[in-house]
């Protein structure tokens, strides 16, 4: 004898308390996710408004030019990689330039520095026996200092070519992607996750122009 619909059991509903605790689950792991694979969402965002950015441009051009898409998009970026290119070729000799007679400046001034204060007794305390050469020396120290830094501005310079390079697979396909990730939803789902997916490519679409 089956079971009709009317004598199935209900199913119990969450109490309050459950449904904080799975709250307060949901958030804990939402932040540790967040502080874990911080770097990796901001890396995901910066290549999500890059695309929005090239598609942005991409699409008009387009539809004014009747040229294929892939064209566009390869004009677009190649016409942001010949300005970049030449705001570092020109600007970059310059300020490599200005840095070097900056370090040497310091050294003088440090070692004229040492020695007037060589000149009186408090002032050979504080240099403790030093010498201008023993002073500029030392500047091997802040070499090293300036070394990490430099090695911080190489990785930020990697996560940007990554960012770039995402943002170019995705300006490239977009609807892939997106196909990709709705296809991660459940049905019932997918349709309202799109419109909401392109409700904000829209917004960020106006952003940028706003901010241009």
């Amino acid at each position: 004898m089956s079971n009709s619909p009317s004598n199935a059991t209900p199913r119990p509903r969450p109490t309050p308390t459950a449904r904080l605790l799975r709250l307060a689950l949901g958030g804990a792991t939402a932040i540790f996710l967040l502080w874990v694979l911080g770097h990796v969402l901001l890396l995901v965002f910066a290549s999500i408004l890059l695309a929005v950015a090239l598609h942005g441009g991409t699409a008009p051009m387009s539809r004014l030019t009747g040229w294929p898409h892939f064209l566009c998009l390869g004009l677009i970026v190649v016409s942001v990689l010949a300005v970049l290119g030449g705001a570092v070729y020109f600007g970059g000799s310059r300020l490599a330039e200005q840095s070097s007679q900056l370090w040497d400046q310091l050294l003088t001034t440090a070692a004229t520095g040492a020695e007037w204060l060589r000149q009186y007794e408090w002032g050979r305390a504080v240099v403790d026996g030093n010498t201008a050469e023993d002073i500029a020396e030392n500047g091997g120290q802040l070499l090293r200092g300036v070394g990490s830094v430099v090695v911080s501005l190489v990785g930020v310079m990697a996560g940007l070519l990554i960012a770039m390079v995402a943002a170019l697979y995705f300006a490239i396909s977009p609807q892939l992607y997106i196909d990709g990730f709705l296809r991660l939803l459940p049905k019932a789902r997918r349709h309202r996750a799109a419109e909401i997916l392109a409700a904000i490519g829209q917004s960020l679409r106006y952003w940028l122009l706003a901010q241009g």
